[in-house]
């Protein structure tokens, strides 16, 4: 089966067109493998940068990832395919050599906009259809430890300089992630890990990173639906407050459900890094339990800014300061 096809642009490493054939993945699940998606596109980046040198063709375990340079129009094909379909893939080669010629002003004329070459979409597919063997429902990450284990192998050597720096700079990014408690962080800071351990080709690190990454991401949907929970609480126990407000003014009625959960909202969003809201909506939840007498004429525009805050938690990952 044929996983994915990349073109690049030699001189630049730039990826110009890639088109991946395996089984459908949602989102989530490649979220939860990203980091073994990076590490493939920075081998075959390397391969890129290589295939002057000779290196043509690598196997990995039961994966064949081959390198095709088209020197008129200074590109790299790169297929990443199960070993038992080379043949296939060297069929397909030449229509796709010749089907990228037919299409040489694109190439000529590009300014950097990767959607000009969404054209060759169909006639892509096509090439490929005519080889059916390459067409399948299985997954790149149903081997993944065999294509990242191949990946690590092939990594250059490190000096004992070089070593000893990386093994240093890994140890201060892990005193970095104990001491935060930002997931968002925590997962920016285990990316640097990866990296790290991937050149110190540390296998066994790289999978407890894996494992790692894969928590972090689900406690932060944890945390992403939390957020939303609480926030939804907030507004329903306000709105049920306010219907009932009667000849009462704000400062007698009783927010106490409404802070409760509010509260909770401002906790949650310190776990997602924003740590600056986290801290105003906890001061707008004591305000509508304190109900100083100096700010009493802030209840009401901050229970309107609560009852029209977005549910979706994505959006307090993204604004700067939706209260303002």
């Amino acid at each position: 089966m044929l996983y994915s096809i990349f073109i690049y642009q030699s001189q630049s490493g730039l990826l110009i067109w890639d088109k991946s054939f395996e089984k459908e993945m949602d989102a989530r699940r490649v979220e939860l493998f990203s980091s073994f998606f990076s590490a493939i596109q920075s081998f075959v980046r390397e391969m890129i940068s290589n295939s002057q040198k000779g290196l043509k063709n690598i196997e990995m375990g039961n994966f064949l990832i081959k390198v095709t340079g088209l020197p008129k129009l200074n590109l790299e094909i790169v297929t990443i395919s199960d070993k038992d379909d080379e043949k296939p893939i060297n069929k397909i080669i030449p229509r796709l050599i010749k089907l990228l010629e037919d299409h040489t002003q694109i190439f000529e004329e590009w300014d950097g906009e990767r959607s000009k070459f969404d054209v060759l979409n169909l006639e892509i597919i096509q090439v490929i259809s005519m080889e059916k063997s390459l067409l399948g429902t299985k997954s790149i990450l149903d081997g993944q430890t065999d294509l990242l284990g191949g990946i690590i192998d092939s990594m250059p050597e490190l000096e004992k300089n070089q070593r000893e720096n990386y093994l240093k700079e890994r140890e201060f990014n892990y005193k970095k992630l104990q001491s935060t408690t930002s997931l968002v962080k925590k997962l920016e800071i285990l990316a640097s890990i990866d990296t790290i351990s991937q050149k110190l080709k540390d296998k066994a690190e790289v999978q407890k990173i894996s494992n790692l990454r894969r928590t972090y991401i689900n406690d932060l949907e944890s945390t992403k639906q939390k957020i939303t929970y609480f926030l939804g609480n907030a507004k329903q126990a306000i709105s049920k407050v306010v219907e009932v407000i009667g000849r009462k003014a704000l400062v007698d009625l009783d927010f106490k459900d409404a802070y409760m959960n509010l509260y909770s909202f401002s906790t949650k969003l310190k776990i997602i890094g924003r740590d600056d809201l986290s801290e105003e909506y906890r001061q707008v939840a004591q305000l509508l339990i304190d109900k100083p007498e100096g700010r009493r004429d802030e209840l009401s525009k901050s229970i309107s800014r609560i009852l029209n805050l977005p549910d979706d938690p994505n959006y307090y990952m993204q604004s700067a300061n939706p209260m303002r």
